[in-house]
């Protein structure tokens, strides 16, 4: 039997990994997903000698051999080997029918702490939450941090709007700068929108008409409520779902 080395990577939840979603066009953003990798392992003073050409082929050589139309791929680069497994997706047409609905977290963000802003294993916290919150009746949960402005969902970033205008809170509030999130804006930029990255207390929620989640795998998707705030309106999202970059192959 082969042994495995329980390092700090793996016996502490360090390791980096990439979620990257696929359809028959091939994968998605992938040179930016790279970039996040090489980057996580260089902060955490992690050896990464993987080029960019090895990854991609990988990549594609697994997707191959999934054989399926659409799907996502995990990542991870460990002991100058990498690996891929496929994934099954996690969202519905029913989810861009009702809308996510978001339960306020009882654990709270460090804006100091590194990890929130890197994608690494270390994800406990955001799946008990998540756990917590789908036992209570609801898809997923929104964090805020030790000053108690709003980070981001327990997988995805997290945008809202008012009188025509995008808030999104700002990365040193403890997030991680999505890859997603990055194209949204960018998108938003593009279409003459004025986005803010700042800091947005739960209080003030309520005085937003609309609100969205973005991450990799789902692209976006429109957010119908958190706690008991509802929001009606889904200008801006339905604008953004009609960008190739941000369809799926399971929406109708």
């Amino acid at each position: 039997m082969s042994k495995i080395y329980f390092d700090n990577q793996i016996s502490f939840g360090l390791l980096p990994f990439e979620t990257v979603y696929f359809d028959e066009k091939g994968p998605h953003f992938l040179l930016e997903h790279y970039n996040r990798l090489r980057r996580a392992h260089k902060i955490l003073k992690m050896e990464f000698d993987l080029k960019f050409e090895q990854f991609n082929n990988t990549i594609l050589n697994e997707i191959y051999k999934v054989g399926r139309e659409y799907g996502v791929l995990k990542v991870i680069y460990y002991n100058h080997n990498i690996y891929v497994q496929f994934r099954e997706f996690n969202y519905a047409q029913k989810h861009i029918d009702k809308g996510i609905i978001l339960h306020k977290s009882r654990s709270i963000k460090d804006s100091k702490n590194i990890l929130n802003y890197l994608k690494t294993f270390n994800y406990g916290l955001n799946i008990i939450e998540d756990n917590r919150a789908k036992g209570r009746g609801y898809d997923s949960a929104i964090f805020l941090n030790e000053k108690g402005f709003v980070c981001e969902t327990t997988y995805a970033n997290i945008f809202f709007v008012k009188n025509g205008k995008i808030f999104t809170p700002h990365v040193s509030c403890g997030i991680l700068k999505g890859i997603m999130r990055d194209n949204v804006i960018r998108k938003l930029k593009n279409n003459r929108y004025n986005v803010i990255k700042g800091f947005i207390k739960y209080e003030e929620l309520n005085e937003f008409d609309e609100c969205f989640i973005s991450n990799s795998v789902m692209g976006i998707l429109p957010v119908s409520r958190i706690g008991n705030i509802s929001f009606n309106k889904r200008n801006v999202f339905e604008i953004l779902s009609n960008e190739d970059i941000f369809m799926r192959k399971w929406i109708k």
